[in-house]
């Protein structure tokens, strides 16, 4: 079975966005208040007629005056279900990024499972909660100022309510997944829904609704992939994203990967990714996830994938058990090989001759350095 979750997250319809969200197949689009076209989703939804639409209005996030913000979203929103179907339209519970702990959470919780009705009622499917990247901080697993998190103390456990409304209401919950390229695929990072899904109701849905590469504000400013303090290239970046859309699309219960930004507003131009045409193409693609994709590879090698792509084999050992033990694997772009005495992974691009390592322990062990 092949599947494309990925699509754009759209803050205004400038040339290069329009093009790119009315020109070409996409898994999911994401809109926000000021990016309502209804002949852009006209378009999209001709091009693409299973492919869901997630909406958000951006106003605040007081939770006191919730309400009459989604009343507002319902006005703008619900005639894009004349286009797309109402099936098909996701409109987001408009709190975002906020009240994620403790008593705040519990709140957060009884006004989405309110909003989260309201929305299905009126017609659409609702995406509520809206966690930012790393939060709840206090999930079982975690470890919060020296305190191991269970699933007792989880707080999880104060969202029940408003998860199993979205779950009735054939709706999603809102997760940010947001990391940097030497965190790849992160467990409390971008992977951290799956973590969470282990304590929710059965049947809960994700919309990976915000994402990429991201490193919040530097020196006063918003930093995405753009950022000269991560030296990516737009063809680095696309094989970034592709390889993190590979991985959520084996996840049959997220509903769409809406990665930040297109057709950004200044302050998040390096974000933008809608003028980069080899970027622009992951969205199209769809996967295969009957059964797993990976290949058997271990830990260090799989950390290599970024650099030189997916593996086209499995992974060799030569000597096991013996401190000459060393695994190898072909890649698309080049070659790794792990070695057990120092736990050190190296990897070959093929291209360019370009050298990348783990240091094992002579490093942390999870940095990726090129050699120069």
């Amino acid at each position: 079975m092949l599947r494309a979750i990925a699509g754009p997250h759209v803050q205004s319809f400038t040339p290069d966005a329009f093009n790119l969200v009315t020109a070409r197949t996409l898994g999911c689009l994401k809109i926000l208040n000021t990016a309502v076209n209804t002949e852009a989703v006209r378009r999209f939804h001709a091009n693409n007629p299973a492919s869901p639409v997630c909406c958000r209005l951006v106003e605040g996030d007081d939770i006191d005056t919730v309400a009459a913000r989604t009343a507002k979203a319902l006005s703008l929103f619900m005639p894009l279900a004349d286009v797309v179907g109402s099936e098909l339209l996701y409109v987001e519970v408009p709190i975002n990024e906020a009240y994620q702990a403790g008593d705040d959470l519990k709140r957060l919780d009884a006004v989405t499972a309110r909003e989260a009705a309201t929305i299905r009622n009126a017609g659409a499917r609702p995406v509520g909660l809206n966690f930012s990247v790393g939060n709840p901080a206090r999930i079982a697993g975690a470890v919060v100022a020296g305190e191991l998190i269970t699933a007792d103390t989880s707080d999880l456990r104060f969202v029940q309510e408003s998860v199993s409304v979205l779950v009735e209401a054939q709706g999603a919950v809102g997760y940010h997944n947001y990391t940097v390229p030497t965190r790849l695929l992160d467990q409390w990072l971008d992977l951290r829904y799956r973590r969470m899904q282990a304590e929710l109701p059965a049947g809960t849905r994700w919309w990976l609704n915000e994402g990429f590469i991201d490193r919040g504000i530097i020196d006063g400013r918003l930093s995405g992939w753009r950022d000269d303090l991560f030296h990516l290239s737009a063809a680095d970046a696309a094989r970034l994203m592709r390889r993190i859309a590979q991985e959520y699309t084996r996840d049959l219960n997220v509903v769409g990967w809406t990665p930040f930004g297109c057709g950004a507003y200044e302050e998040w131009s390096s974000f933008e990714y809608a003028n980069e045409p080899v970027i622009c193409q992951v969205l199209t693609e769809a996967y295969d996830v009957e059964g797993s994709t990976e290949r058997r590879i271990g830990t260090g090698l799989r950390k290599m994938i970024p650099y030189i792509g997916q593996p086209l084999e499995d992974e060799v050992y030569h000597f096991p058990g013996t401190p000459l033990e060393f695994s190898a694997a072909k890649f698309e772009n080049g070659k790794a090989t792990w070695s057990r005495d120092t736990n050190t992974t190296l990897a070959e691009r093929t291209s360019d001759g370009a050298v990348f390592t783990d240091r094992g322990n002579r490093g942390d062990g999870v940095t990726v350095w090129e050699l120069h």
